[in-house]
């Protein structure tokens, strides 16, 4: 068992690291686009508005 909860801390500190970089990434496009802080907010609402419908609609 104390294995097992290893592995899946393990796997959850690697799976928030790959989703760190990819957060990186995306600021870094945001910067190279050369928005202000309020259209990058934007952008990013969005972005999250545009994946709950996708998810939501998976769910149907």
């Amino acid at each position: 068992m104390e294995e097992n909860q290893k592995n899946i801390i393990q796997h959850t500190k690697t799976r928030a690291e790959h989703l760190k970089n990819i957060a990186l990434e995306l600021v870094q496009q945001l910067k190279g686009r050369q928005l202000d802080f309020e259209d990058a907010e934007t952008v990013l609402r969005y972005m999250h508005g545009q994946l709950e419908r996708d998810r939501n609609s998976r769910l149907l």
